[in-house]
Protein backbone atom coordinates (compact mmCIF):
# COMPACT_ATOMS: atom_id res chain seq x y z
CA UNK A 1 0.00 0.00 0.00
CA UNK A 2 1.52 3.19 -0.92
CA UNK A 3 2.02 6.35 1.29
CA UNK A 4 -0.86 8.04 -0.43
CA UNK A 5 -3.54 4.96 -0.27
CA UNK A 6 -2.11 5.09 3.72
CA UNK A 7 -3.32 8.77 4.60
CA UNK A 8 -6.37 8.40 2.91
CA UNK A 9 -7.68 5.83 4.35
CA UNK A 10 -6.21 7.42 7.72
CA UNK A 11 -8.85 10.34 6.52
CA UNK A 12 -11.84 7.69 6.00
CA UNK A 13 -11.40 6.04 9.65
CA UNK A 14 -11.15 9.17 11.05
CA UNK A 15 -14.02 11.10 9.37
CA UNK A 16 -15.75 7.39 10.30
CA UNK A 17 -15.25 7.27 13.57
CA UNK A 18 -15.90 11.17 14.25
CA UNK A 19 -19.11 10.97 12.82
CA UNK A 20 -19.67 7.21 14.72
CA UNK A 21 -18.94 9.12 18.16
CA UNK A 22 -21.40 12.12 17.18
CA UNK A 23 -24.07 9.75 16.16
CA UNK A 24 -23.70 7.61 19.82
CA UNK A 25 -24.01 10.89 22.04
CA UNK A 26 -27.20 12.35 20.01
CA UNK A 27 -28.17 9.10 20.65
CA UNK A 28 -27.33 8.91 24.38
CA UNK A 29 -28.89 12.35 24.56
CA UNK A 30 -32.51 11.28 23.28
CA UNK A 31 -32.60 7.91 24.82
CA UNK A 32 -31.74 10.21 28.09
CA UNK A 33 -34.74 12.50 27.26
CA UNK A 34 -37.31 9.66 26.57
CA UNK A 35 -36.04 7.92 30.15
CA UNK A 36 -37.08 11.89 31.25
CA UNK A 37 -40.60 11.93 29.26
CA UNK A 38 -41.28 8.62 30.92
CA UNK A 39 -40.48 9.80 34.27
CA UNK A 40 -42.47 12.70 33.83
CA UNK A 41 -46.06 10.75 32.35
CA UNK A 42 -45.45 8.16 35.44
CA UNK A 43 -45.38 10.71 37.65
CA UNK A 44 -48.45 12.62 36.67
CA UNK A 45 -50.51 9.03 36.41
CA UNK A 46 -49.16 7.64 39.46
CA UNK A 47 -50.46 8.81 43.09
CA UNK A 48 -48.77 11.29 45.11
CA UNK A 49 -47.45 8.78 47.55
CA UNK A 50 -45.85 6.26 45.59
CA UNK A 51 -41.93 6.29 46.05
CA UNK A 52 -40.25 7.31 42.47
CA UNK A 53 -38.64 4.34 40.63
CA UNK A 54 -35.39 4.29 41.43
CA UNK A 55 -31.99 3.43 39.35
CA UNK A 56 -31.25 -0.39 39.03
CA UNK A 57 -27.67 0.07 39.09
CA UNK A 58 -26.89 1.44 42.53
CA UNK A 59 -22.94 3.30 41.37
CA UNK A 60 -25.02 5.26 38.75
CA UNK A 61 -26.46 8.55 40.40
CA UNK A 62 -28.29 10.79 39.05
CA UNK A 63 -26.40 13.27 36.69
CA UNK A 64 -27.94 16.62 34.88
CA UNK A 65 -27.23 15.84 31.35
CA UNK A 66 -26.32 18.84 28.97
CA UNK A 67 -28.27 18.59 25.75
CA UNK A 68 -29.20 20.50 22.54
CA UNK A 69 -32.13 22.88 22.62
CA UNK A 70 -35.43 22.05 21.87
CA UNK A 71 -36.68 23.53 18.54
CA UNK A 72 -39.95 25.01 20.57
CA UNK A 73 -38.12 27.33 22.71
CA UNK A 74 -37.92 30.69 23.05
CA UNK A 75 -34.96 32.62 21.95
CA UNK A 76 -34.47 34.07 25.51
CA UNK A 77 -34.23 30.54 26.73
CA UNK A 78 -31.11 29.04 27.60
CA UNK A 79 -28.93 27.37 24.40
CA UNK A 80 -29.09 24.27 26.72
CA UNK A 81 -31.26 22.32 28.54
CA UNK A 82 -30.49 19.69 31.51
CA UNK A 83 -31.95 16.59 31.49
CA UNK A 84 -31.87 14.78 34.91
CA UNK A 85 -32.99 11.59 34.59
CA UNK A 86 -33.18 9.01 37.80
CA UNK A 87 -33.61 5.41 36.32
CA UNK A 88 -30.88 3.72 34.91
CA UNK A 89 -29.72 4.73 31.50
CA UNK A 90 -29.43 0.94 30.25
CA UNK A 91 -32.86 1.02 30.25
CA UNK A 92 -33.06 2.73 27.05
CA UNK A 93 -32.51 1.14 23.94
CA UNK A 94 -31.29 4.02 22.21
CA UNK A 95 -28.68 5.00 24.96
CA UNK A 96 -27.34 1.21 24.94
CA UNK A 97 -26.78 1.28 21.04
CA UNK A 98 -25.61 4.90 21.13
CA UNK A 99 -22.94 4.03 23.33
CA UNK A 100 -22.09 1.14 21.52
CA UNK A 101 -21.64 3.48 18.45
CA UNK A 102 -19.67 5.43 20.35
CA UNK A 103 -17.34 3.19 21.52
CA UNK A 104 -17.10 2.35 17.99
CA UNK A 105 -16.12 5.20 16.80
CA UNK A 106 -13.48 6.01 19.53
CA UNK A 107 -12.02 2.79 18.08
CA UNK A 108 -12.12 3.82 14.87
CA UNK A 109 -10.21 7.18 15.20
CA UNK A 110 -7.32 5.32 17.35
CA UNK A 111 -6.93 2.80 14.56
CA UNK A 112 -6.49 5.67 12.11
CA UNK A 113 -3.76 7.04 13.50
CA UNK A 114 -2.01 3.74 12.03
CA UNK A 115 -2.25 5.10 8.53
CA UNK A 116 -1.72 8.75 8.89
CA UNK A 117 0.12 11.87 10.68
CA UNK A 118 -1.30 12.88 13.78
CA UNK A 119 -1.26 16.45 12.77
CA UNK A 120 -3.23 15.36 10.13
CA UNK A 121 -6.04 13.14 11.77
CA UNK A 122 -6.75 15.91 14.34
CA UNK A 123 -8.00 18.35 13.04
CA UNK A 124 -10.87 16.58 11.44
CA UNK A 125 -12.20 15.90 15.14
CA UNK A 126 -13.78 19.32 14.61
CA UNK A 127 -16.09 17.39 12.23
CA UNK A 128 -17.62 16.33 15.44
CA UNK A 129 -19.27 19.50 15.63
CA UNK A 130 -20.63 19.77 11.86
CA UNK A 131 -22.08 16.55 12.33
CA UNK A 132 -23.30 17.34 15.77
CA UNK A 133 -25.63 19.98 14.15
CA UNK A 134 -27.05 17.71 11.72
CA UNK A 135 -27.57 14.62 13.78
CA UNK A 136 -28.96 17.11 16.83
CA UNK A 137 -31.57 18.98 14.10
CA UNK A 138 -32.65 14.82 12.88
CA UNK A 139 -32.52 12.81 16.28
CA UNK A 140 -33.35 15.79 19.21
CA UNK A 141 -35.18 18.29 16.72
CA UNK A 142 -32.79 21.43 18.01
CA UNK A 143 -32.59 24.38 17.01
CA UNK A 144 -29.93 25.53 14.57
CA UNK A 145 -28.82 29.08 14.90
CA UNK A 146 -27.19 31.65 12.40
CA UNK A 147 -24.09 31.41 14.72
CA UNK A 148 -23.64 27.78 14.96
CA UNK A 149 -24.35 27.82 10.91
CA UNK A 150 -21.20 30.31 10.95
CA UNK A 151 -18.87 28.10 12.94
CA UNK A 152 -19.94 25.49 10.50
CA UNK A 153 -18.55 26.96 7.45
CA UNK A 154 -15.49 27.66 9.64
CA UNK A 155 -14.91 24.67 10.65
CA UNK A 156 -15.62 22.95 7.37
CA UNK A 157 -13.13 25.50 6.08
CA UNK A 158 -10.44 24.90 8.74
CA UNK A 159 -10.42 21.62 8.16
CA UNK A 160 -9.87 21.55 4.55
CA UNK A 161 -6.84 24.01 4.80
CA UNK A 162 -5.10 21.69 7.31
CA UNK A 163 -6.19 18.47 5.26
CA UNK A 164 -4.62 20.14 2.63
CA UNK A 165 -1.74 21.61 3.94
CA UNK A 166 -0.68 19.34 6.27
CA UNK A 167 2.13 16.65 6.26
CA UNK A 168 1.00 13.52 4.84
CA UNK A 169 3.96 11.42 5.71
CA UNK A 170 3.43 8.75 8.93
CA UNK A 171 6.55 9.01 11.45
CA UNK A 172 7.67 5.15 12.30
CA UNK A 173 9.20 5.40 15.50
CA UNK A 174 10.65 2.07 17.53
CA UNK A 175 9.65 1.21 21.14
CA UNK A 176 12.60 2.59 22.83
CA UNK A 177 12.45 6.08 20.63
CA UNK A 178 8.87 6.39 21.76
CA UNK A 179 9.40 5.30 25.34
CA UNK A 180 12.92 8.22 24.76
CA UNK A 181 9.56 10.90 24.30
CA UNK A 182 7.38 9.14 26.85
CA UNK A 183 9.84 10.34 29.22
CA UNK A 184 11.42 13.21 28.21
CA UNK A 185 10.88 16.18 30.90
CA UNK A 186 9.24 18.45 28.39
CA UNK A 187 6.63 15.79 28.02
CA UNK A 188 6.32 15.05 31.49
CA UNK A 189 6.23 18.28 32.55
CA UNK A 190 3.38 18.98 30.05
CA UNK A 191 1.31 15.78 31.58
CA UNK A 192 1.71 17.78 35.11
CA UNK A 193 0.34 20.99 33.74
CA UNK A 194 -2.53 19.66 31.64
CA UNK A 195 -3.37 17.64 35.32
CA UNK A 196 -2.94 21.10 37.40
CA UNK A 197 -5.65 22.71 35.06
CA UNK A 198 -8.05 20.24 35.10
CA UNK A 199 -8.07 20.29 38.57
CA UNK A 200 -8.04 24.15 38.30
CA UNK A 201 -10.92 24.02 36.16
CA UNK A 202 -12.83 21.32 37.90
CA UNK A 203 -13.05 23.55 40.73
CA UNK A 204 -14.06 26.96 38.72
CA UNK A 205 -16.98 24.63 37.05
CA UNK A 206 -18.09 23.32 40.53
CA UNK A 207 -18.10 27.02 42.27
CA UNK A 208 -19.86 28.45 39.26
CA UNK A 209 -22.55 25.46 38.91
CA UNK A 210 -22.88 26.36 43.31
CA UNK A 211 -23.33 30.28 42.55
CA UNK A 212 -26.10 29.63 39.73
CA UNK A 213 -28.11 27.44 42.13
CA UNK A 214 -28.24 29.94 44.83
CA UNK A 215 -29.39 32.48 42.45
CA UNK A 216 -25.90 34.96 42.24
CA UNK A 217 -24.50 34.06 39.10
CA UNK A 218 -21.20 35.46 37.61
CA UNK A 219 -22.50 38.38 35.03
CA UNK A 220 -23.06 36.62 31.50
CA UNK A 221 -22.48 33.24 32.88
CA UNK A 222 -25.90 32.58 32.00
Amino acid sequence: MSSTENWTLGIALGLLGSIAINTGNNLQSLGLKSLQQEEQSTATNSPADKPPRTRKVPWLSPTPVKTAPLEDQNESQSEFVFVKVRRSPFESIAWVVGTIIFVSGSLLNFASYAFAAQSMLASLESVQFVTNLIFGRLLLKAKITETMLAGTVLTVTGTVLAVQYSSKETLELTTSEMKSLYINPAYLAYLALMTCLLVVLHLIYKRLATMQQKGTPIKHST
